[in-house]
């Protein structure tokens, strides 16, 4: 199917949905049209892992939809035809003659095929292991970062057992010389996520300082450490946790949103919460197996998970 000659950013300026600050052309918050929540709780996706989406969603009041929604939702338009009579509406408000619509629209997959090959191929888990493990090597968990599991709670021996599970603090000024130090290793960093190539044509980690802060490691069913969650030092747009990814980067890509399971995937009774961090801690604390699920709309991948002892 050909894209569209427009974007949910062209339909969401027809309707002015104001756009808040932060994030790229390819995604970003804005207030949500339906609730008016200026948190950043609405999020517009132009394009996602180099395929364009155009989708939208409020994680206040649970507005989401395509472009087509969007325009049929705050139009008023219903009935079985409404999404092809929004099309249509769209063109007619944005004008544009036969030569026009196909610029546009030569515009937008040339935009999707710029992003699509940027990207890379996701590293199999197995390598995403290798490489994590050890990259884990050369961190640590910081005196401060300590204190922090210290305020949740933690003893000393769990706080351990936690580092030991890959629970270290991220660290900005390393971000090229630890990929250079991997890649010397034997490691290949292609495909996995949070590795890219800079604009010196370099390896490098996305550990920036707007992402300072700790990781949360995501262990797999089978025991593999497949990716990270940082708990941030500064909330940035209203999130304390954000993905280690390089999805938007040269030969980056993105991790998903994976559960991550705490504790012992035999056991009697298998507990679900929202939170990697949530999960650990409290699998420390008790000793239950937990899931830690990233949000309560993270449905698809905790489906996946090969458990039958939930409670």
């Amino acid at each position: 199917m050909k894209a569209k000659p427009f974007t949910i950013t062209d339909v969401g300026a027809l309707l002015g949905v104001q756009r808040l600050p932060g994030g790229d052309e390819n995604s970003y918050n804005v207030v949500c049209p339906f609730c008016g929540d200026e948190r950043g709780k609405c999020n517009f996706i132009v394009i996602k892992n180099g395929e364009l989406v155009n989708v939208y969603h409020c994680f206040h009041c649970g507005a989401g939809g395509n472009m087509l929604t969007l325009y049929a939702e705050l139009n008023g338009l219903y009935g079985a035809n409404r999404y092809q009579r929004a099309y249509w509406k769209i063109q007619e408000e944005l004008p544009m003659g036969i030569q026009e619509y196909k610029i546009r629209q030569k515009k937008v997959m040339q935009r999707e095929k710029q992003c699509k090959e940027k990207l890379a191929e996701p590293a199999d888990c197995e390598n995403r292991d290798a490489v994590y493990r050890e990259m884990l090597k050369m961190l640590k968990l910081s005196f401060s970062h300590k204190a922090d599991l210290r305020r949740r709670g933690l003893t000393e021996t769990e706080i351990s057992r936690m580092e030991q599970l890959g629970y270290r603090s991220i660290c900005a000024e390393d971000s090229v010389s630890i990929a250079r130090r991997l890649i010397r290793s034997g490691c290949n960093l292609k495909g996995v996520p949070g590795f890219f190539v800079n604009r010196n044509q370099d390896w490098e980690i996305a550990f920036y300082l707007k992402n300072s802060g700790y990781l949360c490691p995501v262990w797999s069913f089978d025991g593999l450490l497949t990716a990270f969650q940082i708990r941030l030092d500064v909330s940035y747009q209203k999130r304390k946790y954000v993905w280690l990814s390089s999805a938007k980067l040269d030969k980056g890509c993105s991790p998903g949103s994976p559960v991550s399971l705490s504790g012992d995937p035999d056991g009697q009774r298998v507990f679900v919460t929202e939170g990697i961090l949530k999960a650990e801690i409290t699998h420390q604390r008790t000793g239950e197996t937990y899931i830690g699920n990233h949000g309560v709309a993270n449905h698809k991948e905790l489906r996946q998970m090969p458990v039958k002892n939930f409670p």
